[in-house]
């Protein structure tokens, strides 16, 4: 049976189907106005900078930005995290003459933060330093298709220039409960393999972002479903629907890269309100195979055996019920959210506070 799907799996690398057209990451909107998250160029920065993050360049990076911003007449205050958890107590440091905050890592660096600033209006700049950079790379596509420098431009470039231009706009931020713990999220939640792949990448981190390619294709290979899982979703109508596992893997989120490559989500908004649920079903290896190596460019989307395996709906909140299917009741696990792990006990509801973060973005000139 392997052997029958290779030419399918070949096929998505020689002949792969075109990419769907691009949507842009935000919406039409303008950015923010007087009142509305401190308008203008920022000139008293909070600067928080992992240097484990990625591949070890963040304090580099950090340099950078501070110079840049030093010389554009902002004072800056740069921390340096030293634990997991530190970047969401460094928050405490926020002062009311802080005009913004200013994020070097990865994905998981901004979760803290986010968390950190506990839902106030202070507008955050994301500088991608980690090997994931889904939403930061969200934001910079978004603003390089409609910009000349754009494509040329590094993420100290492009964050700066955002903030030098006082360019802030607000995008969709994720409310996950688990039990009784709530929690914010940046933009992306995995379950299942998706969760898996971020552990197993850990050791990797000397591969940059292929560790996560690595990582996954060994965990598609032991096609390890999750348990039995039920869904309640509320649909972008407002209407609901109940779907159920086993499932190889979920993704609840609003960003359309999972990493700097992988534009595994095309059609994700950051600023509708809405979210993008993506479930991966059981199925043969190599039909797995086939949709995984389509993912990167979203032709995933276009390519009819992929759509057996892979589906994707518009939501305002999806509700998770995960069973130990030797007893039925609630089965405790693990799941992922902005790159850092989380326990739950069974039950995990996520939603969408709708364009309730600030971030710099948008600016193209």
């Amino acid at each position: 049976m392997i052997l029958q799907g290779v030419p399918s799996v070949l096929g998505a690398v020689m002949l792969p189907p075109s990419a769907p057209r691009f949507t842009r990451p935000l919406q039409q909107q303008a950015p923010l106005q007087t009142g509305a998250a401190r308008p203008g160029p920022p000139r008293s920065v909070l600067l928080v900078f992992n240097p484990s993050s990625g591949t070890c360049g963040a304090k580099a990076a950090a340099e950078r930005v501070k110079e840049r911003l030093q010389a554009a007449g902002a004072r800056v205050e740069d921390f340096e995290t030293k634990y997991v958890g530190h970047a969401r107590q460094v928050m405490d440091a926020v002062r009311p003459d802080h005009d913004a905050v200013v994020v070097v890592g990865g994905d998981g660096t901004l979760h803290e933060v986010v968390n950190g600033l506990h839902g106030t209006d202070m507008p955050v700049a994301i500088v991608p330093a980690g090997t994931g950079n889904g939403l930061a790379t969200s934001l910079m596509k978004a603003d390089a298709r409609n910009s000349s420098k754009g494509q040329s431009e590094d993420g100290v470039d492009w964050a700066v220039r955002q903030m030098v231009c006082g360019s802030v706009v607000k995008i969709d931020r994720v409310d996950v409960a688990a039990g009784r713990r709530r929690f914010d999220g940046a933009g992306l939640v995995y379950f299942g393999l998706c969760a898996d792949v971020d552990i197993v990448a850990e050791p990797l981190r000397f591969l940059g972002s292929l560790r996560f390619d690595v990582a996954a294709i060994c965990q598609l290979l032991k096609l390890k479903a999750m348990g039995p899982t039920s869904i309640e979703a509320v649909l972008a109508d407002g209407s609901t629907k109940s779907l159920s596992g086993p499932f190889l893997a979920i993704y609840v989120g609003n960003s359309q890269y999972w990493t700097d490559k992988m534009r595994a989500v095309p059609g994700a908004v950051l600023d509708d309100g809405l979210m993008e649920l993506l479930l991966i079903k059981v199925t043969c290896r190599t039909e797995l195979l086939r949709g995984f190596l389509l993912l990167e460019s979203g032709a995933h989307m276009a390519d009819r055996s992929s759509c057996e395996c892979i589906e994707i709906l518009k939501v305002r909140s999806a509700s998770f019920t995960f069973w130990d299917s030797a007893n039925r009741k609630p089965a405790s696990g693990f799941f992922n959210v902005d790159g850092e792990i989380f326990r739950h006990e069974g039950y995990v509801r996520i939603g969408c506070h709708y364009q309730a973060q600030p971030v710099f973005a948008g600016s193209t000139l």
